[in-house]
């Protein structure tokens, strides 16, 4: 769900990991498992299957169960399903795709889009493909994305059934909506539509991996594979009506600034102040919103190693977002050359690294992609579509990026991203019944 584009500590997950399988036992050693269902509500399909994944964990890069149970499950409603190469140690090795059908320079930008290798998981991304129906058999597939993982704390998850309907989790791990819900929702629309042999057009449904930490599986997802002319991407915090049309390019930058240690007290003059020289670049970039398209930020600052010693080293890590993917580049130029700026004035030097997270796009509003969902909702009684820009980036980013139009919508979530993450009562039900009438219109 639209991350939050900071990096991602893959050893502190994976300690967590290992410590959560070592303990997932009760006071007498028996497996500890089951969701917990008010015993006055009755689960839809839909909602027990959630509920059943949410057993699951699946922190970013440890997806494999989960991408081994979503196999299963497709392949029983005839989906086939093919596993890429991309898991192992993520090396930011890229692969050109100069030689894909999509090849082509993106959307407001010179410079061609490169695939990763490897993702840093312990599975890679699931592509799984279903044919077409009756009347609809021959008809243009759609290509719905989804995610595998989820945000800590997710060990040891269970969701809980209120009598109203709403679902939460016991209240000390995330809920797992985020994605999982929309991995409840791609299984049950489509065996929904087979059960009733209604014809739909031909399926196809990509699960990825480490989407929370940078939409690493999409970056390194083949998306020439897809024969589709329109997407969906089940990512977004909303009502079953809304959906995200716009999102921008996300930058993570990184400087290290280089001194020279020494004595505080004895020998301070021979020192070069890391920490002031930073503070001088801070000082002098414009943080918070810069327009009305755009934002810079300096969220992490470290240096320094005692009070008497001066500061050899100092790093900080930010951002910038915007709307307008050549301001971003702009911007990050400008921070660099500022950086740059005031180490030359002290006498220091500077590292600096940008990693690109997201890149920008914007659908138009007449194109079929946002039609074809504006039909759907209508088609399951609910109000008028109604599309929103985000400020946050989704896999749909790099599927556009792809040439590839999407949009993202809703998949039931509330609060994603905490322990008080939810799903409101009704709302996976009426999100399938959006995607089944995105198959069969």
């Amino acid at each position: 769900m639209n991350f939050d584009a900071q990096d991602f500590d893959e050893s502190s997950t994976s300690v967590a990991h290992e410590a959560s399988k070592q303990t997932r036992t009760n006071a007498k050693g028996a497996p500890e498992h089951g969701f917990i269902v008010d015993p006055s509500y009755v689960l839809n399909e839909v909602e027990r299957a959630f509920c059943e994944l949410v057993e699951i964990d699946s922190p970013s890069f440890h997806e494999r169960e989960m991408a081994d149970e979503m196999r299963r499950r497709l392949e029983s409603i005839g989906f086939t399903v093919v596993e890429d190469a991309t898991k192992g140690r993520q090396d930011d090795s890229i692969a050109s795709l100069s030689n894909t059908r999509r090849f082509g320079q993106l959307s407001t930008t010179r410079l061609a889009y490169q695939r990763l290798l490897h993702t840093g998981s312990d599975c890679g991304n699931l592509f799984a493909t279903l044919p077409g129906r009756g009347a609809l058999a021959d008809a243009d597939p759609i290509l719905f994305i989804t995610h595998l993982d989820t945000v800590l704390p997710a060990h040891d998850k269970h969701a809980v059934v209120h009598a109203d309907g709403t679902i939460t989790s016991k209240g000390d791990t995330v809920l797992g909506a985020d994605d999982i819900a929309a991995l409840a929702i791609m299984l049950v629309a489509v065996k929904d539509l087979e059960r009733r042999k209604a014809d739909h057009r031909p399926v196809e449904l990509a699960c990825m991996v480490a989407e929370e930490v940078g939409n690493v599986g999409a970056r390194a997802f083949d998306f020439s594979q897809c024969k589709v002319s329109m997407a969906y991407t089940l990512d977004y915090s909303a009502d079953p009506n809304e959906y995200a049309y716009q999102a921008p390019t996300i930058q993570i930058f990184t400087a290290e600034v280089l001194g020279h240690s020494a004595h505080a007290g004895f020998y301070p003059e021979k020192g070069i102040h890391a920490i002031k020289i930073a503070a001088r670049a801070i000082d002098q970039i414009e943080c918070g919103r810069v327009g009305d398209d755009t934002t810079v930020n300096i969220g992490m600052i470290s240096g320094g190693r005692g009070n008497n010693v001066v500061p050899g080293t100092c790093v900080m890590r930010g951002e910038v977002r915007s709307y307008d993917h050549e301001k971003s580049v702009r911007m990050i130029e400008g921070i660099r050359e500022t950086f740059e700026r005031a180490a030359e004035e002290f006498g220091g030097k500077v590292t600096f690294q940008v990693k690109e997270a997201c890149r920008a796009y914007s659908i138009g509003e007449d194109a079929p992609v946002i039609a074809r969902f504006r039909r759907a909702c209508e088609l399951a009684g609910l109000p008028e579509a109604s599309g929103k820009p985000t400020f946050g980036g989704s896999d749909n980013n790099v599927c556009v990026a792809n040439g590839i139009p999407g949009i993202v919508i809703a998949n039931g979530m509330r609060e994603a991203h905490s322990t008080s993450e939810h799903v409101l009562p009704g709302d996976l039900l009426k999100i399938q019944r959006v995607v089944e009438n995105l198959l069969t219109i």
